[in-house]
Formats: structure tokens, sequence, C-alpha cells
């Protein structure tokens, strides 16, 4: 998924039994940052993510994690759920 400069939901309402791993492209413009909805009102809300890096999120459902690039350009993640 293609990641912008403003913090959005990295999905819709899917309800996980364990979390979801998220990857950041290993060529992305700019770092990566994962949170909750707090990261709407700051970067600092957020866990850095550099290109080729990844993560594990204990969460119950898709749609309470939130991403946001850190600047304008090529940023992907990709993302698994379970």
């Amino acid at each position: 998924m293609n990641v912008l400069d403003t913090a959005g939901h990295i999905g819709g309402n899917l309800k996980l039994n364990t979390g979801i791993t998220i990857k950041a492209w290993y060529k992305n413009d700019f770092n990566i940052l994962v949170g909750d909805i707090t990261l709407q009102n700051s970067w600092k809300n957020g866990y850095l993510l550099e290109p080729g890096e990844s993560i594990f999120i204990e969460v119950d459902n898709l749609n309470k994690v939130y991403v946001k690039a850190d600047g304008s350009g090529d940023n992907d993640c990709y993302y698994i759920g379970s």
C-alpha cells in the first residue's frame, strides 16, 4: 500500500486474532511511522520504520493501525495479519 505524509488507516474494519506484521519497502524515499489514532496528532506518537524494517503489533482489528510517511515521495509498506 502507498503511504502518504498524512496519517491514515492501514486498512478497513478487519478482525485479527493475533496481530499484524508491517514491513517498509526497502526502496522507500522516507521512513514510515506506525501507530494508533494519535499518530494523526504528532509524528512523535509513531514507531519509526526505516526502509526494509518490519514490526509485529498485537492488535485485534486492522482499523486500529495507522501509518504515515516521514515525507512526500515513493513510500510503500506491506502487511499481513492473522
